[in-house]
């Protein structure tokens, strides 16, 4: 009965995984959105902020905030509330 319903739990999982990215699928999306995007869809520990994007992806602070605002604007990410300085970043599930 555990193997029946850990089976149904994955299942799930990998449909709603593949909603997020059929929803995603016209974008044009570089290297590293697409990474970190799986990484959120995921389960990414922690709140999102251009910090950790440019540690995680390897690039300068100015290309994770470039990425991170292309995001936005395409729908894909809203900004939290909270501190402007250290902004975190959400998915928005499409």
């Amino acid at each position: 009965m555990e193997a029946i319903e850990y089976s149904e739990k994955s299942f799930i999982d990998v449909l709603a995984r593949t909603r997020i990215w059929d929803g995603l699928r016209g974008l044009d999306l570089n290297e590293r959105q697409h990474r970190i995007i799986g990484m959120l869809i995921d389960g990414f520990d922690g709140k999102l902020t251009a910090e950790k994007w440019a540690r995680i992806c390897r690039c300068s602070h100015a290309t994770a905030v470039r990425d991170i605002n292309a995001l936005i604007a395409s729908g894909v990410l809203s900004r939290d509330e909270g501190k402007a300085r250290k902004a975190s970043y959400s998915l928005i599930r499409p």
